[in-house]
């Protein structure tokens, strides 16, 4: 628009300049007006804009409904020189709030501080623009501070201050981060990244959670002793089990003809290879010498 503004204005002088006749000291119509029409040149450049690294362009269109759908993304466009761009940044921004109180389900009130990370949606730009027009996110922060706060006591009632600072702790943020991604989208806005850097509930409560977690802590391993003692115990029931059957079988299997086996077995190890020896007396019998075959 500013560039139509700046060529009509450059058009009337123009057209008032070239009308001025210098030699009869009159103003009057003539053929070099026509050249009035370079006054016009202006909405040349007003049909380009440049939109730079890491940004969006917003078209608004005054004769067109007021914001576009339409997006400019980065480089040299072209748009109607009655059109303006409105350009967004769409880098992450860090930003830390600090003291934000949220209130539990056992009505206890705890502080915290809580980190950001957002960024503008290239897609949804034009709901941002609607919402906050050209505002960077640092401008918006009182905004997304009272967002953030409000959608972390919502998920905050449904646990106890115990809860919170103990074992849910990475339930809660991850439901936090759920609402908040919900309803910033709804403004073009995109959580990348929430953490909550230090919560506070008073010297009592932390202490008290402080005891709870050691005897806590106590408690599994007494359990884990407990658990390891039984299944000892009936691994070695399992094993006199076993060795009791075994026992069972090697009774059952030692019958006569196998223990006789067994015997002559024994004897063949112990047997160094000689024969008895034979003595003949005087006719009346045999003397046999085996105590070289006896065992040790």
């Amino acid at each position: 628009m500013f560039y139509i503004i700046l060529s009509i204005i450059l058009f009337i002088v123009l057209f008032i300049v070239f009308g001025f006749d210098y030699t009869q000291k009159r103003w009057r119509l003539n053929a070099k007006q026509l050249l009035s029409v370079l006054g016009l040149l202006p909405i040349i450049f007003g049909m380009f804009v440049m939109v730079n690294a890491n940004r969006v362009g917003v078209l608004f269109d005054p004769l067109g409904g007021g914001v576009q759908d339409v997006l400019l993304q980065e480089g040299l466009q072209v748009k109607a020189p009655y059109q303006t761009v409105y350009e967004l940044s769409t880098e992450v921004t860090e930003i830390t709030f600090q003291d934000i109180s949220v209130q539990t389900s056992d009505s206890q009130w705890m502080n915290t501080t809580v980190q950001l990370q957002v960024s503008i949606d290239k897609a949804r730009a034009f709901d941002y623009f609607k919402k906050h027009r050209d505002k960077d996110l640092d401008q918006i922060q009182s905004i997304l501070k009272s967002t953030a706060q409000r959608e972390i006591e919502i998920v905050a009632t449904q646990y106890t201050v115990f809860e919170v600072l103990g074992e849910r702790r990475t339930d809660v943020v991850s439901e936090a981060i759920l609402r908040l991604t919900e309803e910033l989208i709804k403004d073009g806005i995109v959580l990348q990244r929430l953490v909550l850097v230090d919560t506070d509930a008073g010297d009592a409560i932390e202490a008290s959670i402080a005891l709870e977690a050691a005897a806590k802590k106590e408690a599994e391993a007494a359990e884990h002793l407990k658990e390891k003692t039984r299944l000892e115990g009936e691994a070695l029931v399992i094993k006199a089990e076993k060795e009791k059957e075994a026992n069972e079988l090697l009774t059952l299997s030692l019958t006569p003809e196998v223990l006789e086996k067994m015997r002559i077995d024994l004897y063949m190890e112990k047997w160094d290879g000689k024969l008895p020896t034979v003595v003949s007396g005087d006719g009346s019998g045999l003397i046999i010498d085996i105590s070289g075959m006896e065992t040790e």
